[in-house]
């Protein structure tokens, strides 16, 4: 949402912007309003700075992808947010690297490749086809316009290109398959039997000197963490929308003004023929497709039919199957000299060979869906939650600036920042620096409530953007300090603490002594679990992912050196943390052999992650050369 607000300050909002904050920078300075004209670049690549903005839509791009794999539910083990930074700050750089050499090489994208990218997109289609005005509506619901999104698209397919160059000249010798098949498909043949850690539990003795002595040694973690409540002031578009009214003369007179936004517009089926010219063509190149593309609408003067010419002769790939048919488009969806004439044509008849950005084309409408207004009492709804949203996205950027500025201004209270928005001064539970709940589970929020400004210096915290889009700015409330819990609060805590570590030595020691006992042959580990009134596992031959094995069991044996004829059973012994010992019997090897399809299609895997990792290699290289200055407190 930050990201909306600056885009949308332009004109008279923008010189609104300018004229409250001209005058803090001439008394303070910019050092001193901002904390260091740096706050807005994230780093500089080879004296090309990448802007926060860039570094925080990265970040949140990362973060919704990382959800959209878990259903919105992330594994918080998988959400270490530092991490998560560190990718998103590095993702950018590498980018810039890439633009700058690619760039430097001369790769481009020419406009065909990226309209035939553009048709693949599955948002943009209907039906299983590229729609324009599908396409027409999804930028304009993202606000985006087609020159910058077409851009971007360009420029993905040049770094696309270029890393795929690295990518794909990547190869696994056959032998080196051969070795990766034989050890990922081997199968290994075991018995084992494990002490478990339960087995002492009624033996295991703890005294109070163990007690106390261990509460001495790790006073740290029998404390309560520092917490704070937090005081914050909240400013949300969406609430902002539920809270805005419009009268019935407004929504109509809305209506009356900007009819045709909700009218149908004029479509018509286009076809085409090219004869391509490409950007590096001579005048010998330009003249042979001119002359192509004149003899191919001589034959259309002649009676031959448009597709049949098209399917022949053209050189776009996407249409010419379809006799070079691209469906419906409105007005503003082609090159303008084809556009221009398209929507004069009558139907059936084909134009005369246009000069375009791709080379020669002829082009024939072969149905017209002419415009169709909607009624007022069909797109009422529609018109109104326009209007409600248009009011608060105005209200929402006018009162974030007040927030921002306001709240800032008066470090030490965040009343006259709420008093200003109209917003109510909220306080949230208890929240320590790992955790909390409500706006104490975001991790930013904890971040800066935490820092030294918010925490020690008492004052308000930069405006933070949540997830969700809600801005808040949060000061510290109340401080509940960390504290030594005493030793009779939680005594009994490090007594079942070292209860388990007894046990767990208890397991640990008559489990060596069984492993001495079999790998010496004094006995099978069959015989040794039948003196400890212990159950031996006896599997048949298992692979690397076998589930009815303990993982940390298959990891160990899947390391040990196979048996051979000195030695048919090969033993080992594995500590189980807070579970016991597993005494090991590996029995046998077996290697495995690929057939020629599975051998190709793991070719293909291993080759795609080599280029993955000499692509890795190449980008480190090209940051070893350059030269890249991160700003970290601006992250």
């Amino acid at each position: 949402m930050l990201q909306t607000i600056r885009d949308r300050a332009s004109g008279w909002f923008a010189y609104l912007i300018v004229g409250f904050i001209i005058i803090p920078f001439a008394l303070w300075g910019l050092n001193e309003y901002f904390g260091g004209g740096a706050q807005l670049v994230a780093a500089e690549v080879n004296g090309v700075e990448i802007p926060v903005r860039a570094y925080q839509d990265e970040y949140r791009d990362q973060r919704q992808r990382l959800q959209a794999m878990f259903g919105g539910r992330v594994p918080p083990e998988l959400l270490n947010e530092q991490v998560m930074r560190e990718n998103a700050i590095q993702t950018l750089v590498r980018k810039e690297l890439l633009q700058q050499l690619a760039s430097k090489e001369g790769y481009r994208a020419s406009p065909a490749a990226v309209l035939d990218a553009i048709r693949d997109i599955g948002a943009f289609q209907r039906e299983g086809h590229f729609d324009v005005a599908r396409y027409t509506q999804v930028l304009e619901s993202q606000r985006l316009t087609k020159a910058g999104f077409e851009a971007n698209i360009a420029q993905g397919l040049v770094l696309d290109q270029f890393q795929n160059g690295i990518r794909d000249s990547a190869f696994v010798p056959a032998a080196s398959v051969e070795d990766y098949l034989r050890l990922r498909d081997q199968t290994r043949e075991l018995s084992y039997l494990i002490v478990p850690a339960e087995r002492y539990a009624a033996t295991a003795q703890v005294d109070d000197a163990m007690v106390e002595q261990y509460f001495r040694e790790h006073t740290a973690a029998f404390q309560t963490p520092e917490r704070v409540r937090l005081a914050y002031v909240e400013l949300s578009e969406r609430a902002l929308v539920a809270q805005i009214t419009v009268d019935e003369d407004e929504v109509r007179r809305y209506f009356d003004d900007h009819a045709d936004r909700y009218a149908t517009p004029e479509e018509r089926r286009v076809s085409i023929i090219l004869a391509r010219v490409g950007h590096d063509a001579g005048a010998a190149d330009e003249r042979a497709a001119r002359e192509r593309i004149e003899a191919l609408a001589t034959r259309i003067q002649a009676g031959e039919d448009f597709a049949v010419v098209a399917r022949e002769g053209s050189d776009d790939e996407l249409s010419r199957t379809n006799g070079g048919d691209i469906g419906f488009i409105a007005r503003g969806d082609m090159d303008p000299a084809l556009d221009a004439v398209v929507f004069t044509l009558p139907v059936g008849t084909a134009s005369v060979p246009l000069r375009t950005a791709q080379g020669f084309q002829l082009a024939q409408v072969t149905e017209i869906k002419p415009a169709v207004g909607k009624p007022y009492d069909e797109v009422r709804a529609q018109v109104e939650a326009e209007l409600r949203s248009q009011a608060a996205e105005r209200r929402f950027l006018a009162d974030s600036e007040r927030l921002l500025t306001l709240s800032y201004e008066n470090g030490d209270s965040l009343e006259p920042a709420a008093g200003a928005i109209g917003a109510d001064i909220q306080t949230s539970g208890w929240v320590s620096r790992d955790r909390g709940e409500g706006i104490g589970q975001f991790s930013e929020v904890r971040r800066a409530a935490f820092s030294d400004e918010v925490l020690r210096e008492r004052r308000n915290s930069d405006m933070l953007e949540l997830p969700d889009g809600r801005l808040i700015v949060v000061r510290v409330d109340e401080v509940q300090p960390a504290a030594q819990r005493p030793l009779g609060e939680v005594q009994g805590e490090i007594r079942e603490i070292l209860k388990r570590q007894v046990m767990q030595t208890m397991a640990r020691a008559d489990g060596e002594k069984l492993l001495a006992a079999v790998d010496g042959g004094d006995r099978s580990l069959a015989q040794a679990g039948r003196e400890l009134g212990l159950d031996v596992v006896r599997t048949g031959a298992v692979t690397r992912g076998a589930q009815e094995v303990p993982p940390a069991v298959l990891a160990r044996v899947f390391n040990m050196a196979p048996p051979d004829a000195d030695r048919q059973v090969r033993h080992a012994g594995l500590e189980l943390p807070g579970a016991g010992y597993a005494v090991i019997a590996l029995t046998a090897v077996h290697d495995a052999a690929a057939d020629a399809d599975v051998m190709r299609a793991t070719a293909r895997t291993l080759g795609r992650l080599h280029g993955a990792l000499e692509l890795d290699a190449y980008l480190r290289t090209l940051e070893a050369g350059a030269k890249i200055r991160i700003y970290r407190d601006n992250l």
